[in-house]
């Protein structure tokens, strides 16, 4: 694996001592570095007063708590790869050369990482570029930016090759054939669409509203990266063999940004009818809530035979109804 995170480590224990905050501050500062950026994505992608709320929904989904508590380098890839995208959102023909700069210097950073994994987003940001920043590919900077980056990856490489000779290359192309193949992390292709709507709880309604919304506008440029750049990721991802909650954690602060937009719609322009929804689903969210919580019980029957817990439960139900 890339020094990267061991690095910044010892740079955390050196500097204060080996104990639990040295060794999670690495992550908080890099989830920091991750809010930040989503709300300046969300202010530029927007253009909303309302840019505050991206990040707030961001800190409240299931998968961002479990996950930045840890220490992990995704949070570290995450940071990196929105560095880059909100650069490349920010750029424009007459931009200043180091926004070209700092709009590919990500990729060869993002390799040093986390080697391959990095070929997920450029990807996915491919159809972007050519489409809608085509420019881009005329200017010096923005292929300086990508030699740039690697320089890290150069370096630590020849250094390993030193050491290791071949033996180093084909621990990492094996440590990608291997999470290819069938092994104890395999899950079926669907595994990110149903972990993906349990991660964004409690704000799945407005992501699952927010998708068929924005696919109906006309502003799809506005829109490339929180609809398209998204749903391009988890289907790469879908394609791997191996499959973990965290990899799609570099989608979840794009997800939130499309949550917010579709809560601001829906409380601008929120109606009658839209209050009849609300209640409808609620009543239904809220049932659905109580049969896994029956059938939870159900599991321990010492509970569940009880004859006074059943009746309560009964009597709940029908007044639920």
């Amino acid at each position: 694996r890339p020094p990267v995170l061991p690095v910044f480590l010892a740079v955390c224990y050196r500097l204060f001592g080996y104990s639990h905050f040295s060794a999670h501050l690495t992550s908080l500062c890099f989830s920091f570095i991750v809010l930040y950026l989503t709300f300046k994505i969300h202010k530029e992608l927007l253009e909303s007063e309302y840019q505050w709320i991206s990040p707030l929904i961001l800190i409240t989904t299931y998968l961002w708590i479990n996950y930045t508590h840890l220490i992990n380098q995704e949070l570290l890839l995450v940071a990196v790869e929105m560095l880059g995208i909100y650069y490349i959102i920010k750029t424009s023909e007459k931009s200043q050369n180091y926004i070209y700069l700092l709009s590919t210097v990500w990729i060869g950073i993002g390799f040093f990482i986390k080697t391959y994994m990095i070929i997920i987003p450029i990807i996915a940001i491919l159809p972007y570029v050519l489409i809608f920043k085509r420019f881009l590919l005329k200017k010096y900077y923005f292929w300086l930016g990508i030699l740039i980056g690697f320089i890290p990856v150069i370096v630590w490489g020849l250094l390993c090759f030193d050491l290791y000779g071949m033996s180093f290359v084909e621990g990492i192309n094996n440590k990608l054939i291997s999470l290819s193949r069938e092994n104890t992390f395999s899950q079926p292709f669907y595994y990110y669409i149903w972990n993906i709507l349990l991660s964004l709880l409690p704000w799945t309604p407005f992501c699952i509203n927010g998708i068929f919304k924005t696919a109906q506008t006309k502003l799809i440029k506005n829109y490339y990266f929180i609809l398209i750049y998204p749903l391009l990721i988890i289907i790469l991802l879908s394609l791997f063999e191996t499959k973990t909650p965290y990899y799609t954690l570099q989608v979840i602060p794009f997800f939130s940004i499309l949550c917010s937009k579709s809560l601001l719609d829906f409380c601008f322009n929120i109606s009658n009818q839209n209050l009849k929804i609300i209640k409808k689903y609620s009543k239904n969210l809220i049932f659905s809530l109580i049969i896994i919580f029956v059938f939870l019980i159900s599991l321990r029957q010492d509970l569940f035979n009880n004859k006074i817990f059943s009746a309560s439960l009964l009597s709940f139900l029908i007044l639920l109804l």
